[in-house]
């Protein structure tokens, strides 16, 4: 299996799970205090996330986080579900939907759009804001302002070949570099196996990331 047979297979599911997300969210609807609707939409944006940053969407994978935060916050107690959550909820699905399927026609402006909705109902409980906001403490200024503290790193990242067989996951690492700036990740899918060859618990692939932050 190549890589574009990967990222065949990763826009499928993703369809699947962006389906199954409009589904869950007009349920919520009718039922907002279900606790368990509001898992299933969390566990569909964190899979979109952590898959299309596997494969290279890092655009939508930083668009989702907002949304999959504020998600989160409601699993947790601190943000109650509502309707207005709902709605821009469905509309961040459909800028999903096009930072996937169409990134070259996506809308800077309307992602930030979006996030500002989203911001506004969620409020003061948490970390979502509009993307450019995000990770302001690891942004580099520019000009003579431009903090010497930040510094760039290139890390690649190999796992044994029965990492996740051993209860590891690749994609919370991925997370974990995330939160000390911005990360830039490349997936290597060369090795590969045909379908045929493949062994569903181990990892043959391995990611090359860029990483600028402030911490050291």
């Amino acid at each position: 299996m190549n890589t574009p047979d990967l990222k065949q297979a990763f826009l499928q599911e993703a369809q699947e799970l962006l389906e199954q997300l409009e589904q869950t969210l007009l349920d919520l609807s009718n039922t907002p205090n279900d606790a368990a609707l509001v898992d299933t939409a969390f566990r569909a944006l964190h899979t979109i996330k952590g898959s299309g940053s596997m494969f290279g969407f890092e655009a939508a994978a930083a668009f989702i986080h907002h949304v999959e935060t504020a998600f989160d916050l409601v699993r947790t107690g601190q943000v109650k579900m509502s309707r207005e959550l709902i709605t821009v909820t469905l509309a961040a699905r459909d800028q999903v939907r096009i930072l996937i399927e169409q990134p070259e026609t996506a809308s800077a402006a309307a992602s930030e759009a979006i996030l500002a909705d989203l911001k506004q109902v969620v409020g003061g409980a948490g970390e979502v804001r509009p993307a450019g906001e995000g990770h302001k403490e690891a942004a580099a200024p520019q000009g003579d302002d431009s903090d010497p503290a930040e510094v760039s790193w290139r890390v690649g990242m190999r796992l044994p070949n029965d990492a996740m067989a051993n209860g590891t996951n690749p994609l919370l690492m991925l997370d974990e570099l995330r939160t000390l700036g911005t990360a830039q990740v490349t997936v290597k899918s060369g090795e590969v196996p045909l379908l045929d060859e493949i062994d569903p618990v181990s990892c043959y692939l391995h990611w090359d990331i860029l990483l600028q932050t402030a911490r050291h």
